[in-house]
């Protein structure tokens, strides 16, 4: 990748977000010497995986279906200003609720659907290209600096994402 500047952390530093991280400890060594001596940085990917798993509907989790029920109800009711209703999703929500199905069938079938959309998102961000007619448009994923500076790029993002692929579900 040429000359990528180097964002640097204390060795502690490193062991210690290891650990915050719940990094299996017979790992903690692959992703220490990466940190500190490779070209594909280990600790954005280990807390970018973090925050998208907080994000992603769980298998089991089913508050949040009456929670949208709720706010695309509000949503029809004038709500907001600068967001259009979508009376086909609340449609769908209220017959999925009225089928009598038990609703981690939908959480299910979500999650499933964001895993798919993150690996390919994944895979779009580490080919840093598109097809053919844009080969002159490229794009990266960057560690950054206290000031926002670019530091190296990382190029094995999906190491850190362990979401099944799409014929894996």
């Amino acid at each position: 990748m040429g000359n990528s500047r180097r964002i640097t952390h204390s060795r502690e530093r490193i062991e210690q977000l290891l650990e915050q991280l719940a990094v299996p400890t017979h790992e903690r060594p692959f992703y220490l010497k990466d940190e500190l001596e490779g070209d594909d940085p280990a600790l954005p990917g280990l807390v970018l995986e973090r925050e998208i798993k907080r994000v992603l509907i769980g298998r089991d989790e089913t508050a949040w279906i009456d929670e949208s029920i709720a706010q695309l109800e509000w949503l029809e009711q004038g709500g907001s200003p600068f967001c259009a209703p979508d009376p086909q999703l609340l449609a769908a929500f209220r017959a999925f609720k009225s089928s009598g199905l038990p609703p981690t069938i939908l959480s299910t079938i979500v999650n499933v659907a964001q895993e798919n959309l993150l690996n390919t998102w994944v895979r779009l961000l580490e080919d840093g290209q598109t097809e053919a007619g844009y080969d002159d448009v490229r794009w990266g994923l960057f560690e950054v600096d206290e000031d926002d500076c670019p530091g190296r790029k990382l190029v094995s993002l999906s190491r850190f994402l362990s979401l099944p692929l799409p014929d894996e579900t």
